[in-house]
């Protein structure tokens, strides 16, 4: 009889664990308890994860023999939390952590049209040397990836009609943010690219975004609502837990293992800090509280783990 490991064993070899995995999460369909139609979204890389099982219990003491005897410990509570952290700051993992959905949305609900000669969009009425405006349309969205030279400007007056156009080395639009300013020295004087002083134009003047030529360009037409809302997902974490066939000796290629946890319903919050300046790589901590779903899974409706191969195998 050998009290010690099975040395030999290439299938307990398989079983020693590394953390590896890949997760996906699906939103729940209300009404079936099964991941909608949207499907499964791969959340990137995972750097951990971490599955909390807790117990609480009742306990109840008798001291009627003088020494204080516990007679009583009744399980009331068990609650089970999977961690994990994304360092794939994409869209999707930024508006999740921000507690809105986690699909793309357009911006601002897809509205970004042109400005039209006579619309006239008064962008501040009291323009400030240096300081950048937002570009927002006749209805007063924000635009964003407006192009410069598609753009036309002019300060003062009671209407852009009235007033005096800007040239294009008088302004500065920040494409990306969708912001324009009137060029500044460090005097605080309004001047062109060159250095030249604008003149007339005070910071009393109202600043004009007096028509574009066509709608602003979006490179990447998504916003991430932080709603702070508590979105709940179902989540699948497939886990590559052994070591391939070239690190164990007898193995054969095909026999890396595999486990899928599935959580069939979970509450996902953000969990502590999302770093926006560091010198490491952007980290997304959440934390998902494991909920039933007898939907999804009525033997096992909190998670199931699922090991896809025959007991020959395991």
């Amino acid at each position: 009889m050998t009290l010690g490991p099975n040395l030999t064993n290439n299938n307990l070899k398989r079983s020693i664990t590394l953390g590896r995995g890949i997760l996906l999460a699906a939103a729940v369909d209300a009404a079936t308890g099964q991941p909608d139609n949207d499907g499964w979204r791969n959340m990137e890389n995972i750097s951990e994860a971490t599955l909390t099982v807790e117990s609480e219990f009742f306990e109840h003491f008798d001291t009627g023999a003088g020494l204080r005897v516990r007679d009583l410990r009744a399980p009331i509570q068990i609650t089970g939390t999977f961690n994990f952290t994304l360092d794939h700051s994409t869209h999707e993992n930024v508006n999740f952590f921000s507690g809105g959905e986690d699909e793309l949305v357009l911006f601002d609900n897809g509205v970004d049209t042109a400005v039209s000669a006579g619309d006239n969009v008064a962008l501040t009425t009291a323009v400030r040397p240096g300081r950048w405006y937002d570009l927002r349309n006749a209805a007063g969205r924000r635009m964003m990836r407006v192009e410069a030279a598609s753009a036309t400007f002019a300060f003062g007056g009671a209407n852009a009609g009235a007033g005096t156009t800007l040239t294009a080395d008088q302004v500065e639009v920040d494409q990306i943010t969708g912001m324009v300013r009137v060029r500044a020295n460090s005097d605080g004087d309004f001047v062109d690219v060159n250095g030249n002083t604008v003149p007339a134009i005070t910071d009393t003047d109202t600043l004009w975004l007096v028509s574009t030529s066509a709608p602003g360009t979006i490179v990447d037409p998504y916003e991430s609502r932080g709603m702070l809302q508590v979105p709940t997902r179902a989540l699948r974490f497939i886990q590559e837990y052994s070591f391939s066939a070239t690190d164990i000796a007898g193995l054969t290629d095909g026999q890396v293992r595999r486990r899928i946890w599935e959580f069939w319903s979970c509450t996902v919050t953000p969990n502590g800090e999302m770093p926006m300046i560091s010198d490491e790589a952007q980290t997304l901590p959440f934390t998902a509280s494991i909920d039933a779903n007898t939907l999804a899974s009525p033997n096992s409706p909190n998670f199931t783990v699922y090991s896809p191969y025959s007991t020959a195998e395991v």
